[in-house]
This record gives structure tokens, sequence and C-alpha cells, in this order.
């Protein structure tokens, strides 16, 4: 019996390659860059390659593996649509050469880490209005106040207003920004979840039938 493959014409190059995108189920949690969990992902793999010739074609066969990454439905989505923009999107690296990455740690949400920094900022104004006033006081309680003395105070009040009229609002934007960050991406999980659950009922539905899946009859007004 004649061998399909001629191991004489096996072709093989260190830029050979071969990239895969799959679908996947499971609970998806801690992804790198995101805040919400997920029933889903897309997992990109790419391989090294090579080719084979038999029975008059070109077969191209993977031959193990560079690297595996997770993404997260809204991460698979921005890698799509934001081409050209920033410095990429946040993915979730499984394997390297074969070797199996650490499963990322457990981080706070962006709307929890704004919310400790928000509570120390308050601290530390509250410790400079308190250290301000009782600077403020002590020029007050002077028998004379010099142009020197209302030139601090006012320093002192102009610093107390960037801090409560500048920063405060920047700190409220990020805290905006990062919850409707959130909430795109929780919608990106529960569309993904509908489509796979339509899906699956459809192949359901298809194998249930025989294969055959039953249109209905649309009928016209004129009959």
């Amino acid at each position: 019996m004649s061998k399909i493959f001629d191991e004489d014409k096996k072709d093989e190059h260190e830029s050979y390659g071969l990239v895969q995108m799959n679908r996947i189920d499971g609970q998806f949690s801690n992804l790198f860059g995101t805040n919400v969990d997920s029933s889903s992902a897309v997992a990109l793999r790419i391989k090294k390659a090579y080719v084979e010739r038999g029975l008059n074609k070109n077969w191209i066969h993977g031959n193990g593996e560079y690297i595996e990454v997770i993404l997260s439905p809204n991460q698979f989505s921005e890698l799509l649509t934001t081409m050209n923009h920033g410095q990429g999107v946040p993915c979730t690296i499984q394997h390297i050469s074969g070797k199996r990455m650490e499963q990322p740690p457990a981080r706070e949400t962006e709307p929890e880490q704004i919310r400790a920094e928000f509570k120390e900022k308050v601290k530390e104004l509250d410790q400079k209005m308190d250290e301000f006033g009782q600077k403020i006081v002590t020029i007050l309680d002077k028998k004379s106040i010099l142009k020197a003395d209302r030139d601090e105070i006012r320093n002192h009040l102009r610093m107390l207003h960037r801090e409560i009229g500048a920063n405060f609002p920047f700190v409220l934007k990020q805290f905006n920004r990062s919850t409707e960050k959130i909430v795109k991406e929780a919608k990106s999980v529960v569309d993904a979840f509908v489509t796979q659950t339509i899906n699956r009922a459809g192949i359901k539905a298809i194998k249930d039938g025989g294969g055959i899946v039953s249109v209905p009859k649309l009928e016209s007004k004129d009959e």
C-alpha cells in the first residue's frame, strides 16, 4: 500500500504558522483587564505549522503551540473594532510554548479602587483643612495682620479650592467612566450568553427534527 504523504516532500520553515480562534464555555473569573465574570470566552491560539504533499494536495498541519490567550466577549469585540488604536486589548495568557501560565490573581474592580482612592483623598483633604485652619487662626490672632499674612491666607484658600473644585470632579469623572465600562462589559457577557443559548437551541431543534427545520408558511393577504 502506497503512502499518502511523502516524507521527502514535508515542508517546514520557522515562519510557518496556524492561527485559530474558538469560543469556549466555562466560568471565567479574574480575566486580566476585566471587571465582570463570564460564562464564555474566546481562545486565540498560534501554532507552528508544516506542509505535507499527498493526494495531489498540500496539507497544512499544526506542530506545537507558540501561545494561547483568552479574551472576554467584550475584549474580543474591542479587538475586532478598535484596530490601529492604542497599544492593544488586554488578554489573559494561558500557554507559552506549552508552558501553562498561572491564573491571574483576584483584583478589585475599578470602581472599588476609585472608591478607596477617593476615601483616602477625603482623609488627606480633612488633614489639610485642619492644618490650614490652625494656621489661619494663628494669623488672625495676631495684633496686626501684615500683607504677607493675608497672602498666606489666600494661598491656603486657593489650595483648598483647587482640591475641592478640580481634583474631586476628576475623581468623580473617572468613577463614572469605570462604571460605564463595567456596564458595557456586562452587556457583552449577556449578549454572548443569549447568542450561545439561541445557537444551542437551534442545533437541538435541528437534531430533534432529524436535520430538518420547519419554516412557517407565509400566507398572502390576497389568498
